[in-house]
């Protein structure tokens, strides 16, 4: 079995197969092939499964003091795929408490509010730590 590897940064426009070996690969998108021969025309051969590992580096980007309104402030992030963690703290020795309010644009932006302990949206600074790949 000869697995061979096709990549491509618009999913749309592949380079040709090649022969695949272990290495870094600077792509969005990649296709596998196998080629399987016997060396006995009788023998039947089939490719049942295979596992594929990719391993991303990581990343990792703050925002230190980083102010955000009662209204809430979207924070955009670059060059992630997938975000794992985010972690924001005030400024100080502040009584509110930040959030992620709206992560529904990650990996690319989430929006965090801060909120005093009735619960009601107030403006302040935060330390904004987020990682991933």
């Amino acid at each position: 079995i000869s697995p061979q590897i096709a990549t491509s940064t618009d999913g749309i426009t592949f380079s040709s197969f090649t022969p695949f070996v272990a290495g870094n690969f600077n792509t969005r998108y990649v296709k596998f092939n196998f080629l399987i021969q016997a060396t006995d025309i009788n023998t039947k051969v089939r490719l049942v499964s295979a596992i594929l590992t990719v391993d991303m580096p990581d990343k990792t980007q703050s925002f230190l003091n980083q102010a955000i309104s009662a209204s809430g402030t979207t924070i955009t992030l670059t060059g992630f795929t997938n975000v794992k963690s985010i972690v924001i703290s005030t400024v100080g020795t502040s009584a509110l408490t930040p959030r992620v309010d709206d992560p529904s644009a990650l990996p690319n932006s989430f929006v965090v509010k801060m909120f005093d302990t009735s619960g009601v949206t107030q403006s302040g600074s935060v330390n904004i730590w987020a990682s991933g790949y």
